[in-house]
């Protein structure tokens, strides 16, 4: 498998083609408003999770694994697919997410096209075409509500014209000059990417990351570098915390007063 490095920092990956966030995190310069964690806590972050593990858009007859967390060990860390690697990148600033793309580009792209058995005829592929999708919705709701239906339009009529056809019916090899094309125009257009988790640094209760469509959405305190999920126990909801930061790491439950559901 061909080793990515970014900003001279090696991404780790899985055999699943899974990527390490925390390499990518590092590899951005590792800032404290770019941590993972804050990412992971965006509504957008978990409508993409949910929206890219459905059968229906990866094209498998069950739902694709797309985030992986790995406890313990030299590996250890949360994992992601591709979508989600750019999705992260270009939370974090739009100069990070070409660098990123490029580098993806020219180690990844070509072993897209070695799946014949998922590609459509003479167009994209069944993933390329829900990371097309999935990368438009991002980069059109990075600018103002207001000017989100203009950017829509812009992005679509850019890849037309340039490709002459729309997108799902451009031949594969030519996947990553769409990826490019898109984000070029956004950043032109002034998509900006905004730091939302900074606004909130006041707060001391933030809501637990939706990673799961029906998981209650409940307040706790997430300024701790540690991972929390739910747990249902004798009928009570509880926050399971799990910390990364030390090894051997801590693992409590911890009864939650105060919740909502979503």
């Amino acid at each position: 498998m061909n080793a990515i490095q970014i900003s001279s920092v090696a991404i780790r990956q899985t055999s699943n083609r899974l990527y390490n966030l925390n390499d990518l995190h590092k590899a951005s310069g590792g800032e404290k408003r770019h941590e993972l964690t804050n990412w992971l806590k965006l509504q957008q972050t978990n409508e993409l999770i949910d929206e890219i593990s459905k059968p229906e858009i990866s094209g498998l007859e069950k739902p694709k694994q797309v985030i992986q967390v790995i406890r313990g060990g030299a590996n250890r860390g949360t994992y992601a697919c591709k979508e989600l690697v750019y999705a992260y990148a270009t939370w974090i600033s739009a100069k990070f997410f070409l660098q990123v793309i490029r580098t993806f580009d020219a180690v990844v792209s070509g072993r897209l096209q070695t799946q014949p058995q998922k590609a459509l005829p003479n167009g994209l592929t069944r993933e390329q075409q829900a990371e097309v999708k999935a990368m438009h919705n991002l980069l059109v709701q990075s600018v103002p509500f207001e000017k989100q239906k203009a950017l829509a339009i812009t992005l679509w009529s850019a890849i037309k014209a340039k490709f002459k056809s729309g997108y799902k019916d451009i031949p594969p090899e030519q996947f990553p000059e769409i990826l490019s094309l898109m984000a070029r125009v956004a950043v032109a257009k002034g998509a900006q990417y905004r730091e939302e988790a900074e606004k909130k640094t006041a707060a001391t209760l933030e809501t637990v990351p939706k990673l799961y469509r029906n998981q209650a959405n409940i307040p706790f305190n997430l300024n701790e570098n540690a991972e929390y999920r739910v747990i249902i126990r004798d009928g009570k909801i509880y926050r399971h915390q799990v910390h990364y930061s030390t090894f051997p790491f801590e693992d409590r439950a911890i009864p939650c007063l105060k919740h909502m559901f979503a």
